[in-house]
């Protein structure tokens, strides 16, 4: 009788042990494929920016992107770049967006030295 105890909550153990490491390992696995989402667009955002508006545009919006990280944001400067007419403009959405580079790396207050001036 204790015997079979035993056995049914090791067994129970198991069993929560399988589940929370299952639940984990999805969770993990979703954050992991939404990151990488977010890296997609941030890297198409920035090649087209490059293409239409030139590479110093490019590296003054990449700290500002990668600052972002609601991909529904993201989505929405993709439609900005298509109506932004220069790179000051498109540079002005961004900043209306994203969250601040400096802020982020530990700077709050001064944007990064080849970064948009706010």
């Amino acid at each position: 009788m204790l015997a079979d105890n035993v056995e049914s909550w090791t067994d129970r153990w198991k069993q929560q042990g399988l589940e929370q490491g299952l639940e984990q390992g999805l969770e993990q696995g979703l954050e992991q494929g939404l990151e990488q989402g977010r890296e997609a667009a941030r890297h198409l955002l920035l090649r087209q920016v490059r293409r239409r508006f030139g590479p110093a545009t490019a590296d003054q919006s990449a700290a500002w992107l990668a600052g972002i990280r609601d991909l529904g944001a993201l989505e929405e400067l993709g439609d900005q770049l298509l109506i932004r007419t220069d790179g000051e403009a498109w540079l002005n959405a961004l900043r209306e967006r994203g969250a601040d580079p400096a802020a982020s790396n530990g700077t709050a207050g001064t944007a990064p030295a080849e970064g948009p001036q706010r």
